[in-house]
């Protein structure tokens, strides 16, 4: 028998940082985007916040931060040319002081947040995330070894829960390595994805998400699954 072929949750990632791809993609290659998001002066804001300059640094860059002012874009404006029409993944970006209390605050007001995904390589923050917004989901980000063999061992000695995991897609070696990943974080996503093969070899193990910064790994991922015969 012919199964259907399996086919990850497609991700352009930080399209949702330009203003420009608002509203978001609606090719058949994208079941989603993701935008960066920190927290500036009390708001959440898209896109990786700029490096703070200080002393005569600061002064001799000031159309540094005229610029970055300029283009400031809020997740509001993102969740209102979303509204619900494509999957957003919010991936939160540290800084000075904890940017869950004000990511929460934005999002609490939404009647739906069903298609939304939050990450955060801080996992304090996504935990807090996770308490204050019950039915949201979040995910821990993992972007290199050490992070992964902590969440691993944890869920191996019970002091940490199951939680989806987005990994940088270098750390997935094989289809075993893969399914262990994905039966303890109960979901498994590659981030960063660079190339069609690739992202047509985890879609084959099994991965159920596939972040890209490329449209065109997305599009062959939905020429190149195959169906598993049994």
């Amino acid at each position: 028998m012919t199964s259907a072929p399996h086919l990850p949750l497609r991700i352009l990632q930080a399209a949702g940082n330009a203003r420009a791809l608002h509203p978001p993609p609606t090719r058949g290659a994208v079941d989603g985007i993701c935008a960066d998001i920190h927290v500036r002066d009390g708001e959440v804001l898209l896109g990786v916040a700029p490096r703070r300059l200080s002393g005569f640094a600061a002064r001799l860059s000031p159309s540094r931060f005229r610029a970055a002012d300029a283009e400031r874009i809020t997740l509001d404006e993102l969740l209102r040319a979303v509204d619900g029409r494509s999957r957003l993944v919010l991936r939160v970006h540290g800084g000075m002081g904890d940017p869950a209390a004000e990511i929460a605050r934005v999002l609490y007001p939404l009647p739906d947040r069903s298609h939304l995904l939050v990450c955060a390589e801080d996992w304090a923050v996504a935990d807090r995330l996770a308490a204050w917004l019950p039915g949201l989901r979040v995910a821990y980000l993992v972007l290199s070894e050490g992070p992964l063999r902590r969440y691993v061992q944890g869920r191996l000695d019970g002091s940490q829960r199951e939680v989806p995991l987005l990994v940088r897609d270098a750390l997935i070696h094989t289809p075993n390595e893969a399914q262990s990943l994905r039966g303890r974080a109960g979901a498994l996503g590659a981030w960063s994805v660079g190339s069609a093969g690739r992202a047509r070899e985890l879609a084959s193990w099994g991965v159920d998400l596939i972040a890209s910064e490329s449209i065109d790994v997305l599009d062959a991922l939905a020429a190149g699954t195959t169906s598993d015969t049994t």
